[in-house]
């Protein structure tokens, strides 16, 4: 623990970009907590469960809304050499997979919304974040064919980070519409491509990904992959020497993030990421930080006293 004026400065923010499942998730009231991961992670259609079923789920599909077709193209859902259903549960006895990819899809989707050329559908209504994620899909696949892949969604605000801070994101702009209606079909297109969506009223998608994280860590899963340019998620990097590696992948550089990465990019090892984080403070989730402490600082400061 870092035994300075910084550490109570920087409380209730380090608080703010702990991930629950992972890492420490506080709320005002009752202090520092672990949130059940039964309780976290719940399927948009298979209840707190998830289940990946190529017959159901990887079959043609259809969107009313865009007149598009999808098809899965995965080689795993086309082989009918292969068993038709694929279950898989997080809970207590059950095991999760041994590789996973986790997208962190609301991340994505903004960055394919605001990084592609608009492009509209046959109704007049736009497309392109929703091209961008099928894309970025049958890229994932390609680089990690032998991973299960989860698209993790937000659902509202962080009850237990509001409760500490009313400030959490606020000033925040709102989903645009035509990106909003964009997730719709995304979360169609998922389920033509066989891919299962996971979300927890109230918890943000990073929260979930720690959560199943945590799961896969518990049960010794080979290999998670997180797919995200959230630096929150840093912190869930495995070190060399855990059983379950545990990896960021950032899509737009084609990096897969290690410990050793994590420790070149921002000068401290993953389990730090949550103090650097909380020290420097960050905009986009209208954390202030301390004041008069940069990333330099923070990193020197965590380093002396690990």
């Amino acid at each position: 623990m870092l035994q300075t004026a910084a550490t109570l400065q920087a409380k209730h923010s380090r608080h703010l970009h702990a991930l629950g499942g992972s890492a420490r998730c506080a709320s005002a009231s009752e202090g520092s907590r672990q949130y059940s991961k039964s309780a976290m992670v719940k399927s948009v259609t298979s209840g707190y469960s998830f289940t990946h079923s190529p017959s159901r789920a990887c079959a043609p599909g259809f969107s009313k809304r865009s007149g598009f077709r999808y098809r899965c193209t995965h080689a795993a859902c086309n082989d009918n050499s292969r068993p038709r259903t694929q279950p898989f549960m997080l809970s207590a006895d059950k095991h999760v997979p041994q590789r996973l990819c986790l997208i962190d899809s609301h991340n994505l989707a903004y960055r394919m919304y605001f990084g592609m050329k608009e492009l509209n559908g046959p109704n007049g209504e736009a497309v392109h974040a929703v091209l961008g994620f099928c894309n970025k899909i049958l890229e994932l696949r390609k680089v990690f064919p032998d991973h299960i892949m989860l698209a993790v969604f937000d659902a509202g605000k962080s009850e237990a980070r509001t409760a500490i801070s009313a400030e959490y994101k606020a000033g925040r702009a709102l989903m645009p519409d035509p990106l909003s209606s964009q997730m719709i079909l995304i979360s169609e297109a998922m389920e033509a491509f066989g891919v299962t969506k996971l979300f927890a009223r109230g918890y943000e998608a990073d929260d979930v990904i720690a959560t199943v994280v945590t799961a896969a860590v518990e049960q010794r899963a080979e290999s998670v992959v997180v797919v995200s340019s959230d630096k929150d998620l840093l912190q869930l990097v495995s070190s060399d020497d855990d059983a379950t590696r545990v990896r960021v992948y950032d899509d737009r550089k084609k990096l897969l993030l290690d410990a050793a990465a994590v420790i070149e990019l921002h000068g401290v090892e993953p389990h730090q990421m949550v103090d650097y984080l909380a020290m420097v403070g960050d905009s986009s989730d209208n954390i202030a930080g301390i004041t008069g402490i940069g990333p330099k600082t923070a990193a020197k400061l965590l380093l002396e006293h690990k």
